[in-house]
C-alpha cells in the first residue's frame, strides 16, 4: 500500500508498506537419518535435552519437514525533485526499512536493515542520462544460536555414517554464511533512456550497475554463544573446530569466508501506442 503527493511545484513525496511475503515449501528439509525418534532414543545426558523431530516420512527413516519462510515487511519514504535546470534536471532520494526481525525464519539469521538510495536524470532532448548510488546496511546478525524453525537436521558425515543432529549453532552459522548476496553495501549505477529511438514510438532504456565488493567472516563471534542441546558444550557454538581462517584474513576462530560482487548489464525497448 502506497501514496505520493505533490507537496509544491517539482517536489514530490511518497511512501509505502509492504507486508511479508510468505513461501512455504514442502518437504525441503531433511530432520533426521534414523526416523522420527532418532533422538529421544540416542540415550544422551539429561544437560543435552534434544528437540523433537519433524516428520513427514517420505521415504524408510528418512524424516524432512515442510519449511515457511517470509521476505521482510518494508517501509519506504521517498522524493522526487524536477525543479533545476528548467526541469530537466530529476532528483530522486529514498530509504526504506527491511523487517528481518518479524520475518518468520530469516529472523534467526538476520536483523533489521536500512536501504538508502539516491539518484539523478538528466534530460537532453531525446536523451535521458541516468547516476544512481545506493548504501545497504548488512544485516546478518553478530551471532545465532540453535535453530527455531529448522530444530534438527539429518545427513551424510565424510566417513558416509547417516547422522541425526539438534541444529546447534555450528550448523545455524554455516548456514548463515551461505547468505552472502546480503552482504554487499554499496551499488553504483548508470544508464541512458532514448525516446524515439529507430521509430518515434520506441523508447530504449539502459543501464549498467555494480556492487562493490565485500568480505564478511563466519565463526569467531560464536565463542560466547551456549546450546540448550549441548550441555554447555564448546565444540557445536559454531566456532572452527580445527585450523581456521586466520591467514585468509579472519580471525583463527573463523570456520568461513564470504567474498560477494556482481555487474549487471541490462536493457528494455517500449512500444507506446
Amino acid at each position: 500500500m502506497g501514496s505520493r503527493m505533490k507537496v509544491m511545484p517539482g517536489l514530490t513525496v511518497g511512501a509505502y508498506v509492504q507486508t511479508e511475503q510468505p513461501h512455504e515449501y514442502d518437504n525441503l528439509h531433511v530432520t533426521s537419518m534414523g526416523g522420527q525418534f532418532a533422538l529421544s532414543n540416542a540415550n544422551l545426558p539429561a544437560a543435552q535435552f534434544q528437540p523433537a523431530i519433524t516428520c513427514n516420512q517420505t521415504s524408510g527413516n528418512v524424516c524432512r519437514q515442510d519449511v515457511r519462510v517470509e521476505q521482510p515487511m518494508n517501509i519506504g519514504l521517498g522524493f522526487a525533485f524536477d525543479g533545476l535546470m528548467n526541469g530537466n534536471l530529476l532528483v530522486m532520494a529514498d530509504i526504506t526499512h527491511k523487517a528481518w526481525s518479524d520475518a518468520r525464519f530469516f529472523n534467526e539469521f538476520y536483523e533489521d536493515q536500512e536501504v538508502y538510495s539516491v539518484g539523478l536524470q538528466l534530460t537532453q532532448g531525446p536523451l535521458k542520462w541516468r547516476l544512481g548510488y545506493g548504501y545497504a546496511d548488512d544485516p546478518l546478525k553478530d551471532t545465532v544460536a540453535d535453530g527455531v524453525q529448522i530444530k534438527t537436521i539429518g545427513g551424510v558425515n565424510e566417513g558416509g555414517s547417516t547422522y541425526t543432529s539438534a541444529m546447534y549453532p555450528l550448523f545455524m552459522s554455516y548456514f548463515q554464511a551461505m547468505e552472502t548476496p546480503v552482504i554487499y553495501k554499496h551499488r553504483i549505477s548508470a544508464g541512458l533512456g532514448i525516446d524515439g529511438f529507430l521509430a518515434p514510438m520506441l523508447t530504449l532504456d539502459t543501464h549498467v550497475a555494480f556492487q562493490l565488493e565485500e568480505d564478511k567472516c563466519f565463526g569467531a563471534n560464536q565463542a560466547g554463544v551456549t546450546s540448550i542441546h549441548a550441555g554447555g558444550n564448546a565444540a557445536v557454538r559454531g566456532t572452527a573446530l580445527t585450523g581456521g581462517l586466520a591467514t585468509r584474513g579472519c580471525a583463527a576462530a573463523d570456520h568461513s569466508k564470504a567474498t560477494v560482487s556482481s555487474f549487471h548489464l541490462g536493457g528494455s525497448l517500449t512500444w507506446t501506442f
